[in-house]
């Protein structure tokens, strides 16, 4: 259909890129480069131990408990192979959402201890 036909001339990476950059007045940011950020995560988890009123019944405390806490525990699922879609280049300047180089988002663990008087 219609007078189309194949391209048989070569582009080299550096000028494509260097091209497209240009034409979309936002380092690139366009149609070719831009994917689906979708992502399933298990975000925090809390567990928590009441200890027994009769282990601290001779002390001068109501209550006492021993908990652990997580965050970022889980990718479970992610449109982007290998990069977490919050983890981005720069949040101050045009480029944000760029993944160059850019941390990943770190997975913390804290173990809590809490007392009520």
């Amino acid at each position: 259909e219609g007078n189309f036909s194949p391209n048989t001339t070569g582009v080299s990476p550096q000028l494509y890129w260097m091209n497209l950059t240009e034409r979309s007045g936002n380092l690139g940011i366009n149609e070719a480069n831009i994917y689906d950020a979708t992502n399933v995560r298990l975000r925090s988890v809390n567990l928590r131990y009441d200890l027994p009123n009769r282990w601290i019944e001779n002390t001068f405390f109501n209550q006492a408990y021993a908990g652990i806490s997580a965050n970022n525990v889980w990718m479970i699922d992610s449109n982007l192979n290998g990069v977490d879609p919050e983890s981005v280049f720069a949040t101050a300047t045009n480029a944000v959402g760029f993944e160059n180089l850019a941390s990943p988002t770190i997975r913390t663990v804290f173990l809590n201890i809490g007392v009520k008087f």
